[in-house]
């Protein structure tokens, strides 16, 4: 029997809407200052994945503004 071939079809836009949404904002590197990340870092005992998470930022994110600041 002959196959009939699958076409691609296009995500619906309630799709793409929901994609656009989940994306992180852009956040520049300086918007938080040394004092902030030692003081999220306090906050939160030490734990850098809390101290991130209230900042906004992934860990990785975080880790590297401390290294640009000097603090790790």
């Amino acid at each position: 029997p002959a196959v009939a071939p699958v076409l691609p079809v296009a995500a619906p836009a309630t799709q793409a809407a929901a994609a656009a949404e989940l994306t992180r904002p852009y956040v520049s590197a300086r918007s938080h200052t040394p004092e902030a990340l030692l003081e999220a870092l306090d906050a939160h005992q030490g734990n850098q994945t809390r101290a991130a998470q209230a900042l906004g930022l992934t860990l990785r994110q975080f880790s590297y503004r401390l290294r640009k600041a000097g603090l790790r």
